[in-house]
């Protein structure tokens, strides 16, 4: 049924994007995530904390809320970008051409602040957002996603249903263009998920990540600074400010702002994936999530971790060198998955040489996603 819609629609909703979006929808029921009967990890007790940050919950937010996963375009000619500095994570990986996307978790849709410029969604972020059984917010999105959505039977926000009733032109970025215009704030999400039949306050309550109980620090090495590169034509850095405790990101050789607010995390992982290209000519890349090795960072210091992630909807696991699983501290994170064939890109200044050889110590076991 949805798939059929789409089709039907295509004409008139690729004119309504770029005019203004045409208000359509469908109702579905919501979706479950594979540990919506086991909430928390196994052996865990059902989480009573934010889900994303492991920090101690809101005041006036349940125990058990979906988190809200919006795609937000990260290319530059799309800057200054708004709502990221209030996510509880962020989310970047390799798209096409060399550029990616971003994907902002938000634990409360009730408190989404304006959020955007929103743009499509790509499958690997949707693999992420469907572990923790989080609302996908975005306007259209790749085949892969679209595939993906249908035969989870995985109901999403869609601009391309739902239209201006939940997304905003802000048309003083027109000279932008219209891909870099669109918004979506509380309100408008709120009405977008009751056109969908979504509702927030049933979630699987599912941990972002495993978190520690007390702070500690990591003991593999410093990393005052992070860098990598995605791609040429995208380089990341993170710079530790000790006064702040948070690293500060900088993306494009400046600081990544959110209007005049950079962004900043307490945590940093950088993860590295096999990748190949999807198989349409379009060089969109195929994340294939399995296993790999990265990096964990916290309070200018870090540690080599392994990451494991089991099927399209399993959680993201993190493990130490000795093969324990890895409880991260809380706070907002910052989570970069890698092509590995960047992996030698790496800079975590006098943890750099070891790097390399975490990085290339094992060969991942990788399973492509079916899409």
């Amino acid at each position: 049924m949805r798939a059929w819609m789409k089709k039907c629609m295509a004409l008139a909703l690729c004119a309504a994007l770029c005019l203004g979006l045409a208000a359509c929808g469908e109702n579905a029921a919501p979706s479950t995530a594979s540990g919506a009967n086991a909430p928390g990890f196994e052996g865990e007790e059902a989480p009573d904390y934010n889900l994303i940050t492991g920090q101690p919950l809101a005041e006036g937010m349940a125990v058990g809320q979906r988190p809200v996963a919006v795609m937000v375009r990260a290319e530059r000619a799309g800057w200054p970008q708004s709502g990221l500095a209030g996510a509880d994570a962020l989310v970047e990986m390799a798209t096409q051409g060399g550029q990616t996307a971003l994907m902002a978790l938000y634990a409360n849709a009730a408190t989404l602040p304006q959020v955007g410029p929103v743009g499509p969604l790509w499958d690997q972020h949707l693999q992420l957002a469907m572990a923790v059984d989080a609302v996908c917010v975005h306007i259209g999105g790749s085949v892969y996603a679209e595939n993906l959505l249908n035969a989870k039977t995985y109901q999403d926000v869609d601009g391309e249903y739902v239209g201006t009733q939940s997304f905003v032109f802000m048309t003083e970025r027109r000279d932008y263009g219209n891909e870099f215009s669109w918004y979506v704030n509380a309100e408008g999400l709120s009405t977008g998920m009751s056109t969908v039949g979504l509702d927030a306050s049933k979630g699987s309550n599912v941990p972002f990540l495993r978190f520690a109980k007390a702070p500690f620090t990591p003991a593999g090495g410093d990393a005052p600074e992070v860098a990598f590169q995605f791609s040429e034509q995208c380089p990341v850095r993170l710079v530790y400010d000790e006064a702040g405790s948070v690293y500060l990101k900088e993306a494009y050789g400046e600081a990544h702002k959110d209007g005049e607010t950079q962004l900043a995390f307490q945590n940093v992982l950088v993860l590295f994936s096999e990748t190949g290209e999807k198989p349409d000519d379009t060089g969109a890349v195929d994340y294939l999530f399995g296993t790999g090795q990265g990096w964990y960072c916290f309070g200018g210091k870090s540690m080599p971790v392994t990451w494991a992630k089991e099927s399209e909807q399993a959680p993201l696991e993190l493990f130490d060198e000795n093969g324990q699983a890895l409880r991260v501290n809380t706070g907002k994170t910052y989570l970069a998955f890698v092509p590995a064939a960047q992996q030698s890109t790496l800079n975590l200044a006098q943890a750099a040489q070891t790097a390399s050889s975490a990085s290339s110590g094992s060969s991942p076991a990788s399973s492509s996603a079916a899409a």
